[in-house]
């Protein structure tokens, strides 16, 4: 929570202290007005210096922080702070894509939440011929999430790479040839949430089977993810992968500082949502969501 304060108020003045207006960030001459609010002289912005909602946002951004650290669903983090669902998934999903955005491109992030927008039959994908034996792969359907690539570097840190199907192809189907060494790191594919391991590679291999296993026991907690989304929980998973070894509060000191200052505002226009302060509510419920349970390979 102090963290997020001296964030806010980092944003909110400049190096000398001065209070700068929200909306032109412009140091000028600031005019006092007869309800306490304060008026900017270069655009005429009026707007309160000490809004008692900022405050009940910091509260919230700073409780669900927590919570997401702790690996509570959003669910549970509503269950647990009283605040509606729409708000804690809504957040948790500003979290997921905060940490995704850390290392991937604009055109990889786009990627990350493209459903496929036609049906690939095995027969007519040269991706899905390479699993086409295995029981129950019916090939990519309309809808699904893209394919992932999972790397595991040299440190022992992952990296999960959002593919297009083209490079997909060009990448997994064997043999592999020297103008595909480039992607040897890769230990394997996510497609449909199963996980297809490599076996040409033991350190990888390795690597990769212990990855699973700690990804499996918390995608399955949440009972179902949006097919659209599942690039973010990855992600997500991944960032928390490599950082393990810290605790949750340590894990949420560093999420914070990677939050831009002004989240209070570019979040919430770039949502549409109203951090509003919890009320009591009805029997909310989360809502049904396609299956997307992982499954070994």
């Amino acid at each position: 929570m102090a963290k997020l304060t001296e964030k806010v108020q980092t944003h909110a003045q400049d190096r000398s202290r001065h209070l700068l207006c929200p909306s032109c960030r412009v140091r000028t001459k600031l005019y006092t007005l007869k309800d306490g609010r304060k008026k900017c002289s270069a655009c005429g912005t009026k707007f309160n210096p000490e809004k008692k909602t900022d405050a009940t946002k910091l509260k919230q951004y700073a409780d669900l922080l927590l919570c997401f650290c702790l690996n509570l669903t959003a669910k549970q983090a509503s269950d647990m702070t009283g605040y509606h669902y729409r708000l804690a998934s809504a957040v948790y999903d500003r979290f997921r894509m905060l940490l995704a955005s850390q290392n991937l491109t604009p055109g990889k992030l786009q990627l990350l939440k493209t459903p496929e927008a036609c049906d690939h039959a095995i027969h007519d994908s040269a991706f899905c011929r390479r699993c086409r034996s295995r029981f129950g792969c019916k090939g990519r359907k309309s809808g699904d999430s893209p394919i992932f690539g999972v790397k595991v570097l040299a440190d022992n840190r992952i990296f999960i790479d959002p593919l297009p199907d083209d490079e997909a192809s060009f990448r997994f189907d064997a043999p592999l040839t020297d103008e595909k060494r480039k992607f040897s790191a890769y230990a394997g594919f996510i497609c449909r949430g199963k996980f297809h391991r490599f076996t040409d590679n033991e350190r990888l291999k390795d690597g990769a089977e212990r990855l699973w296993a700690w990804m499996s026991e918390r995608l399955q907690k949440h009972h179902g993810i949006w097919k659209s989304n599942i690039g973010l929980y990855l992600k997500e998973l991944e960032w928390k992968y490599n950082n393990r070894l810290l605790t949750s509060e340590t894990q949420a000191l560093k999420i914070t500082e990677l939050m831009p200052a002004d989240f209070l505002v570019s979040w919430a226009h770039a949502d549409t949502i109203q951090l509003d302060a919890a009320v009591p509510r009805g029997r909310d419920t989360e809502p049904r969501k396609a299956a997307a349970r992982p499954r070994g390979a």
